[in-house]
Formats: C-alpha cells, sequence, structure tokens
C-alpha cells in the first residue's frame, strides 16, 4: 500500500467528516428554531431540516426498520467496502482516488449523523436558481456530488487514453 495514497484519503475522509459534523452542529443550534437565512438575493437559503429518507428524501415512507437495515446498516457495509477498495486497489489513478475518497467521507458524514439522531441526517443548505430549486441537502451531499462528478471526469479521461492507445493518430 503506497504511503502518499493511504495519506491521501485518511485526509480527504476525515475532512469531509469533520467539515460535515461541525456544519450540522453549527446548523442544529443555530437554525433549528430561527427562521430561515436568505443570501445572494435569495439564490441560498439556509434552513434546518432533518430527514429520515436517502438523497431528496428517497425512502423516507418506508418502515423505520426498512430505513435502519437499507441506510444504516447496508450503507455502513458499503461504505466500508469502498474503504477497503480505495486502501487496496493499485489500479485507481490520484483523480479516482480523490473522486472515492471525496464520496466515502461524505458517505461516513451521513451514516454518523443517521446513526447519532435516530435514524435523521440534519439538512440545511438549499439553492434557488432561475426559478428551480434543489432540496435540502448538506455538506457530506456536497462531498458525495463533487466525488462522483469526479469520478465521472476520471472514468471518461481514462477511457479516452485507453480509446488514444488502441487508436494511435498518424503523424503525417
Amino acid at each position: 500500500m503506497n504511503a502518499v495514497k493511504t495519506i491521501l484519503i485518511l485526509v480527504i475522509v476525515t475532512m469531509c467528516i469533520g467539515c460535515d459534523q461541525a456544519t450540522k452542529h453549527l446548523a442544529k443550534n443555530e437554525l433549528a428554531f430561527s427562521s430561515p437565512v436568505t443570501l445572494f438575493k435569495g439564490a441560498v437559503s439556509i434552513v434546518y431540516a432533518e430527514n429520515s429518507g436517502g438523497m431528496l428524501s428517497l425512502g423516507e415512507s418506508l418502515s423505520d426498520g426498512m430505513r435502519f437495515w437499507l441506510l444504516t446498516v447496508f450503507t455502513g457495509f458499503a461504505l466500508a467496502g469502498l474503504v477497503m477498495f480505495l486502501f487496496f486497489s493499485s489500479r485507481l489513478d490520484t483523480m479516482q482516488t480523490i473522486a472515492l475518497s471525496l464520496v466515502a467521507g461524505g458517505g461516513f458524514g451521513n451514516l454518523i449523523d443517521r446513526m447519532m439522531n435516530g435514524g435523521r441526517v440534519i439538512d440545511f443548505i438549499t439553492i434557488r436558481i432561475a426559478g428551480m430549486h434543489s432540496g435540502v441537502f448538506n455538506f457530506a451531499d456536497i462531498a458525495i456530488t463533487t466525488g462522483v462528478f469526479l469520478m465521472l471526469i476520471a472514468t471518461r479521461r481514462q477511457r479516452e487514453r485507453a480509446k488514444d492507445k488502441r487508436h494511435p493518430s498518424v503523424a503525417a
């Protein structure tokens, strides 16, 4: 196992969890009993919400037991598997390692929250642009989304490099 890769993974995952938990703590203490705060002429709202479902409240209508098994137990095992893959895979390049570390860090941030808050995750950010708005989300969700986006870019680059190796251009 590469020491630099290990440090990179640990730093990213730890920073994601720390930033996520700190912002959720702040949201719970400062926003839980106050009116929403709007920024940038209403483009961003900071509002306290608790989500017992997954992303965009998916699964919120499931029974408590089903949500526990799906969103806590299964997610915990999936995140443990992801971390093992991160540490032991020799096929990941640096961007893929960063991307999956962001996904793992964000996932652990939400998992910790779910375990400490009776199956609920604290959300507190919404964005409104041109008449459209996001659901309520948190720092962990930003890390996960950024990680997925980076992984898509890294995968595309990897495919393009493989394609270039199979079909080298002929120099004139």
